[in-house]
C-alpha cells in the first residue's frame, strides 16, 4: 500500500473517520478519536492512505446517523430529566411558603423555557453518571448509541460532565428559543460533515450505533413521535 506524497516526498496519511491528517505511528486519530491503526500489505501497523481510508471506510450512505442521536437525547432530556426535575420541584412547593411556590409554578407555567433550561442543567450530573457507569443513557440505549473514550471502555466522571456540559450548551443551546435551532443545526452540519461533533472531538470520545431490528425500529419510532407530541405541548401557550 502506497501513501500519497507531497511534495518533499513525506507520506500523508488521513482519518477514515473525519479526513484528518494523522501520522504514521498514531493509532487514534487526534480529532475525533477513531482508530486509525490498520494493516497494509506488508502487516505492518499503520493509518491507511488516503485513497484506502476513503475506500475502505466511507459508505456510500451516512453513518453518523444524526437524528438518532437528536432523538436519543430529546427522550432522555424531556422523559427522564422529568424525573429529578419533578422531585426538586415537589420538594420546592413543600418546603417554600405557598405564595412562593405559586409563583415558581406560573414562571414554569407561562414561560416554558425555563423548564427547558433547568432540565438540561439537572440533567448533565445525570448522564455524566450513568456514562460513567455503564457507557449510554436510557435514551441512547433505546436508539442503540453508546459512548466511550478513545482508549478505555468507560469515561471517567470528570470526562464524562465535561462532555455533557457541552452537549447541552453547544448542541442543544441550554433550551434557550432561537438558539436551540441555531446549535441544532451547526451540530447536524458539522456531524455529517466531518463525521463528529464539537463536544466529542474537544473530549475525544466515540460514538458507536447497533444495528436495528424491526422492533427497535417501531419503538424508537413511537418514541420519536411521543418526544415531539410532548415538547409541542410543554411549548404551548397556556
Amino acid at each position: 500500500m502506497e501513501p500519497n506524497k507531497t511534495q518533499d516526498d513525506s507520506a500523508e496519511f488521513y482519518c477514515g473517520e473525519c479526513s484528518a491528517t494523522v501520522a504514521l505511528d498514531d493509532k487514534i486519530c487526534p480529532k475525533c478519536g477513531a482508530d486509525v491503526s490498520q494493516l497494509d500489505e506488508d502487516n505492518d501497523e499503520k493509518p491507511l492512505s488516503a485513497e484506502a481510508s476513503k475506500k475502505q471506510n466511507k459508505p456510500d450512505y451516512p453513518i453518523y446517523h444524526p437524528w438518532r442521536r437528536f432523538f436519543a437525547r430529546m427522550v432522555d432530556i424531556s422523559f427522564f430529566g422529568k424525573i429529578p426535575f419533578l422531585g426538586i420541584l415537589y420538594l420546592a412547593l413543600v418546603i417554600l411558603p405557598r405564595q412562593t411556590g405559586a409563583a415558581m409554578l406560573s414562571i414554569f407555567t407561562f414561560v416554558p423555557f425555563f423548564e427547558v433550561m433547568l432540565l438540561c442543567l439537572l440533567w448533565i450530573p445525570i448522564e455524566a453518571l450513568l456514562l460513567n457507569k455503564f457507557g449510554t443513557t436510557p435514551g441512547k440505549w433505546l436508539f442503540g448509541i453508546n459512548i466511550s473514550p478513545a482508549s478505555g471502555v468507560h469515561l471517567s466522571y470528570s470526562l464524562a460532565i465535561d462532555r455533557t456540559a457541552r452537549v447541552m450548551s453547544q448542541g442543544v443551546g441550554m433550551g434557550f428559543p432561537f438558539l436551540t435551532v441555531i446549535t441544532s443545526i451547526l451540530g447536524y452540519r458539522r456531524l455529517t460533515d466531518t463525521g463528529t461533533t464539537l463536544w466529542d472531538a474537544a473530549t475525544h470520545c466515540k460514538v458507536q450505533h447497533k444495528d436495528w431490528n424491526t422492533l427497535r425500529y417501531v419503538i424508537c419510532f413511537i418514541s420519536a413521535i411521543l418526544t415531539i407530541a410532548l415538547n409541542a405541548w410543554l411549548n404551548m401557550p397556556k
